[in-house]
Parts: C-alpha cells; sequence; structure tokens
C-alpha cells in the first residue's frame, strides 16, 4: 500500500501588460508498507507523484513565465522536484524545463493559434501538475501516457463550443526524437457551460530506429458539472502498436469531485487498465514477478529490469515504448497472466 499526504504550499501569480508569473510548490510525505530499502515505491522511470517513501519531499515547485499571443507570445514552465525527474529520466537533457514554446496567433477566421516547441500533452483527463486535477496520484492511464510533447501545434475554435487540435510530433513524449518518421495527433473538442467532451489521438511509429511499425493511440474525455458541489468525469483508452507481434491494451477509469467548501473537496476514482500484451506496461515474467512476490532480492532486481516493455528482435530487447516509463509500482505488480489493473484511490 501507498499513502501519501500532499500539500500545496502556496500559488502565486504575478502579471502586468506583458510578462506574467506563476508558481507553486507540490510537498510530500508518502507511506509505503512495502518499507523499500531504497525508499522508492517506484521502480526507475516511473512515480511522478510520491516517489520516495518515509520521506518529506518537493514533489514539484514549479515556475511559469508567460507572454500572452498578441499576436507573439512565448511561455517557458521551470520544475524542480521528484515529479520532474521521474519525467525526464529517459530525457536528462531537458533538465528543469517543462515547457518551453513559442505562440503566434493567426488572423484566420476566429483566430488560428500556432505553438512551437515543447508543450504539454493533449491526451488524458490528467495532467502533469496534481494541483489540476482530481486525485494527488495519477492513474496508469496518466503514467502510461504522454505528459509533454514536442513538435508544432495548431489550434483552432470554430464556435464557443467546437474547437480542434493538429500536432506534429517528434514522437510519444519525446524532445528529442529516437527514429526519422514523425506523429500526427488530433484533437476535436466540445464544451458547454456543464458539459465538455474531446476525442484525442496519436498515429505514428514509436519505436526506437523503427519507421514502419505504427503506434494507433485514441482516447475519450468526458466530464459533467452535475451541481455547484459535485464533478464527474469518465475516460477511456484504446492503443494498438504494430510489430513483429502485434500488441494492444484497454483502459478505462471514472472520477468524481464533491467540493466541502470553497478550498476542500473530496475526490475518487476508480480505473481498469488492460494490457494482456505486457505492451506499455512492462509486466514481468511469471517466475520473476513470484520471486519478487516472495520477497526475494533477485526477483526484485529481475522484476525492475524486465519491467522494461520490450520485445525480443534477433536476440535483442526493443522497447515497446518510451522509456519515461520503464517500470510500475512494485506493490500492484499484476498476478493475473492477462495483466489486467484494477485500482480504486479516494
Amino acid at each position: 500500500m501507498l499513502a501519501a499526504l500532499a500539500i500545496l504550499l502556496g500559488q502565486a501569480a504575478v502579471s502586468d501588460t506583458a510578462l506574467q508569473l506563476h508558481g507553486f510548490v507540490d510537498t510530500y510525505y508518502g507511506f509505503d508498507s512495502n518499507r523499500p530499502g531504497d525508499r522508492l515505491s517506484f521502480a526507475a522511470g516511473a512515480g511522478t507523484t510520491a516517489q520516495r517513501a518515509g520521506e518529506l519531499r518537493v514533489n514539484l515547485a514549479a515556475l511559469d513565465l508567460l507572454v500572452d499571443p498578441k499576436p507573439v507570445g512565448v511561455r517557458v514552465t521551470l520544475a524542480y522536484g521528484t515529479g520532474i525527474d521521474a519525467l525526464h529520466a529517459a530525457e536528462r537533457f531537458l533538465g528543469p524545463v517543462y515547457q518551453a514554446y513559442a505562440s503566434a496567433r493567426v488572423s484566420v477566421g476566429r483566430g488560428l493559434m500556432l505553438d512551437a516547441g515543447i508543450f504539454s500533452s493533449h491526451v488524458g483527463f490528467e495532467g502533469f501538475f496534481s494541483k489540476d486535477n482530481f486525485n494527488y496520484t495519477r492513474s496508469w492511464m496518466g503514467e502510461l501516457s504522454p505528459y509533454y510533447q514536442a513538435g508544432l501545434r495548431a489550434s483552432y475554435s470554430f464556435d464557443e463550443h467546437w474547437s480542434a487540435q493538429v500536432h506534429f510530433l517528434n514522437g510519444w513524449q519525446l524532445a528529442g526524437d529516437d527514429n526519422r518518421a514523425k506523429t500526427l495527433g488530433t484533437q476535436i473538442a466540445w464544451a458547454s457551460g456543464r458539459w465538455s467532451v474531446s476525442f484525442n489521438t496519436l498515429v505514428g511509429p514509436e519505436l526506437p530506429g523503427d519507421d514502419r511499425d505504427f503506434r494507433v493511440f485514441a482516447d475519450l474525455v468526458a466530464q459533467v458539472r452535475v451541481s455547484e458541489w459535485l464533478t464527474l468525469a469518465a475516460t477511456t483508452d484504446t492503443a494498438f502498436q504494430q510489430g513483429p507481434q502485434d500488441a494492444h491494451w484497454l483502459a478505462a477509469a471514472a472520477y468524481a469531485r464533491a467540493a466541502i467548501t470553497r478550498i476542500v473537496a473530496v475526490a475518487a476514482r476508480v480505473e481498469q487498465f488492460s494490457d494482456p500484451d505486457g505492451a506499455i506496461s512492462g509486466t514481468a515474467p511469471d517466475a520473476a514477478r513470484r520471486n519478487h512476490d516472495a520477497g526475494d532480492p533477485a526477483g526484485r532486481a529481475a522484476h525492475r529490469q524486465a519491467g522494461s516493455p520490450a520485445r525480443l528482435v534477433d536476440g535483442a530487447r526493443v522497447p515497446w515504448r518510451h522509456p519515461n516509463r520503464t517500470s510500475y509500482r512494485r506493490d500492484v505488480a499484476p498476478r493475473e497472466r492477462r495483466r489486467c489493473f484494477l485500482r480504486i484511490r479516494c
């Protein structure tokens, strides 16, 4: 069991007619009943919230610098903490940079917005900043899909309700590319006073050094404000990965948030993640998992190494997905052969 007590110490904003500054600090204390000797509740490359157990740590301290595009602008988000360290495990050269992009508003119709650089991902219900989510911890759907992406983004609002985005990207959560192909992302969204719905996609070759085998990912998100104090949401993912052995995964989650006061709320999440091929979760072989569950140190090491989602091609291990998420929580390793996760969070 992993429990975390988190506090947003503060959020500030300073702005004038040009430069806007925003910031916050997210700190936590995590308890892991497994009592890992290295204090890591997650294996390397995972755990963007409450990664370390038995310690008071800063999960994320962020500073956001923003110039609105009138008609040209820029945004840079710098971050420090265990969350950004886990997020950039495979791209250390990014350092504290979470976002860095330039924007331009083009006078086409109602206004076409163009962004170029590194920006937050358009897929999923949960984002990288816990303060903006219903729950402090994130779902498997969040941890196993991109939090950021690099390339070009075009956004357009057709009217007060409908909008769309098109993305031309380096790849699946990649600032630096690992093959010669590019990834296409799309979004179509509808919103009203109480409802919002979006359908998001990512399509492109995502395996390192492989320009032929495509990954097709689709994500549907819906949210409704039932009353002034109750908000509900649901999301579902489906994905298909080409390769010598094709693979797929499915996921779904439901959320509820009840506001008790203006500053206090209670939220719950239930989710299921089915990855029968171990394509994105990197589930360990049965033997390594049995040794791990029995508390065998060699088994834990094998589990962590085998946690890298990979396939054997000519005797070499080739990751299925971007290595930012190379492992999963040791205390929730799935025991079913279908590798189906079920998690409930309050």
